[in-house]
């Protein structure tokens, strides 16, 4: 489903058992050109395991730890500590970079209940 936030842009939500997934994507400029940035927060009452997918491309390479590129795109994210990325071929030859992690991460310490069972992640496309 989705929703609109208060500029009445929207955010997509997603349910797959007990994750819900809540996504904006809103694009930005800035000095160097326009990006696209997509914010995911995922909650969980209970422990989960989590698999997202960020890209799909021919070619993946990774540049940094938070730099990727993808076909002609570039994709940085922070690397909170409770993700580890890996690059998934899927069988049409088509390469997929994917993040997974848990919620909400073992040994993490929680500020808030909303904390203890919710995961961020914030993505920038550049082209």
């Amino acid at each position: 489903g989705r929703e609109f936030d208060e500029a009445r842009r929207p955010v997509f939500r997603y349910q797959r058992g007990d994750v819900t997934a809540r996504e904006a994507i809103r694009a930005e400029l800035r000095p160097g050109g326009a990006i696209l940035v997509r914010r995911i927060r995922l909650r969980c009452p209970s422990q989960a395991e989590v698999d997202l997918r960020l890209a799909v491309g021919q070619v993946i390479r990774q540049e940094s730890e938070s730099t990727w590129v993808v076909d002609d795109a570039t994709l940085r994210f922070g690397m909170p500590f409770h993700w580890t990325s890996r690059i998934v071929r899927s069988s049409d030859g088509r390469s997929e970079l994917r993040l997974r992690g848990q919620i909400p991460f073992p040994g993490l310490i929680q500020t808030s209940k909303e904390d203890a069972e919710s995961m961020h992640l914030e993505v920038e496309y550049s082209w």
